[in-house]
């Protein structure tokens, strides 16, 4: 694949497949602060943050009792609560007993300071080459990736304008548009067996 191939392929991916988030986490999790890097992806798809919101999340915003997280947006975006499933409270818990404190930034780097926006890019990045991945990752493609997946998923508008905390439902219209899925439900899809 030529240098032109690359950037053209850049520039046409706006988000991440689950399957590639599975590779991203795979990937992460090998390196020096592996259960760190693993739960800063997993967290960033699964409540579609942006990087901003991602690194400035602080423990206070983990509602053990209730089992959910505070999302607090960024960008005139609605903030909310999100409900953790399983994994999610396992990693968290993890990560409270390693910094031995529940205080603070959750996520950290080396140094103890908060883990920087640029710190992150650069991980990701990282992890997507280690996962073989064909175009470079960058934040905004894990939060793109949660809408399209949330929509593929079958939820409403609604729900997707309100995870992501979109105030405008015409930002949350890009997700709705029909994908694989939706053809394969109306039958458009490859018959299994059958070889074209």
């Amino acid at each position: 694949m030529s240098k032109k191939d690359d950037d053209e392929l850049a520039t046409t991916r706006l988000h991440v497949m689950p399957g590639e988030v599975k590779k991203l986490r795979d990937a992460a999790k090998k390196g020096r602060n592996g259960h760190r890097n693993e739960t800063m992806i997993y967290m960033a798809y699964r409540h579609g943050l942006r990087v901003h919101e991602l690194v400035r999340f602080k423990w206070d915003q983990v509602l053990w009792e209730e089992e959910d997280v505070y999302i607090q947006r960024c960008k005139g975006s609605e903030s909310g609560t999100h409900p953790m499933d399983d994994w999610e409270m396992k990693a968290l818990r993890a990560l409270a007993r390693a910094a031995k404190a529940e205080k603070g930034w959750v996520f950290r780097s080396e140094r103890g300071d908060k883990m920087s926006e640029n710190g992150f890019y650069k991980m990701l990045s990282r992890a997507g080459k280690a996962a073989g991945l064909a175009f470079d990752v960058h934040p905004h493609m894990l939060r793109h990736g949660t809408g399209f997946r949330m929509n593929a998923e079958r939820c409403n508008t609604r729900t997707i304008q309100g995870w992501l905390g979109h105030k405008n439902i015409a930002n949350t219209e890009r997700y709705t548009a029909m994908g694989s899925s939706h053809y394969r439900e109306a039958g458009l899809g490859r018959e299994k067996g059958r070889r074209s």
